[in-house]
């Protein structure tokens, strides 16, 4: 299993975000898929590579609202949003 495929338990912000009960644990790519589905759905994209967040995407980011960002850096707000416990994890496959 990778480290993208491992449950990993969501951060309140997150877990509220995605409409999932607190202490859910979901694998990084599964909650980036949601994310991405949410980006789509609700259609914030501006360019292939960028993002205009509505309101409930800049609560959760923490971000003024009408600011664009890049899915870089929206994939690094998320990667803050986990919460790692030992996953003991082989990262040589």
């Amino acid at each position: 299993m990778t480290v993208f495929r491992t449950p990993i338990l969501l951060k309140k912000e997150l877990a509220n975000f995605l409409k999932v009960p607190y202490g859910t644990m979901m694998s990084s790519l599964d909650a980036t898929r949601m994310i991405r589905n949410y980006i789509i759905n609700n259609k914030l994209l501006c360019s292939e590579y960028m993002v205009v967040p509505d309101n409930r995407m800049c609560i959760y980011l923490d971000l003024e609202h009408d600011k664009i960002i890049s899915l870089t850096t929206l994939i690094k707000y998320i990667c803050k949003s986990y919460i790692f416990i030992n996953l003991n994890i082989n990262l040589s496959k």
